[in-house]
């Protein structure tokens, strides 16, 4: 295969793909990601017409959301609604630092309680003559807690 060849083949194909993305933006509900990129090009005999370059760009992916993750429509007017309405209301921040001390304490315990899982889980320690010991076990569970709303 040429060089010719394969550069066709691949805008094909990037056209082709750029063509479906932008028919299914149309069609489904869609969110973008995208992050800054760097590619190194380097050559390693330098020449004044092969130089080395460092690229920079940003890269996007589009994702493709099934059909049920569409909004209703009049969601985006409701939202602007509700921010107008509450954006005055004054909260302590300290609740948002510091939560429910409670809430903490099971995170906590939940927390830890899964890093010890994993470790036990490892191959490293099957032989750990301990495994079953009552103290590695679930923390109780807390389904219901309480919810202080300040006005």
């Amino acid at each position: 295969m040429s060089h010719k060849w394969t550069s066709v083949a691949f805008e094909t194909l990037s056209d082709r793909a750029m063509d479906l993305v932008q028919e299914l933006i149309h069609k489904y509900p869609w969110v973008f990601s995208h992050d800054n990129m760097n590619v190194p090009l380097r050559v390693f005999s330098q020449r004044l017409h092969n130089q080395s370059h460092f690229i920079n760009g940003c890269a996007y992916t589009a994702w493709i959301l099934p059909q049920r993750a569409r909004l209703p429509t009049g969601t985006n007017p409701l939202l602007q609604s509700f921010r107008a309405a509450n954006c005055e209301q004054v909260f302590d921040f300290a609740d948002v630092l510091y939560g429910n001390l409670e809430a903490d304490d099971r995170m906590e315990a939940f927390n830890e309680h899964y890093v010890l899982r994993t470790l036990l889980n490892s191959p490293d320690f099957t032989g750990y003559p301990h495994r079953s010991d009552p103290l590695f076990n679930r923390p109780p569970l807390f389904i219901s807690f309480p919810v202080v709303l300040k006005t």
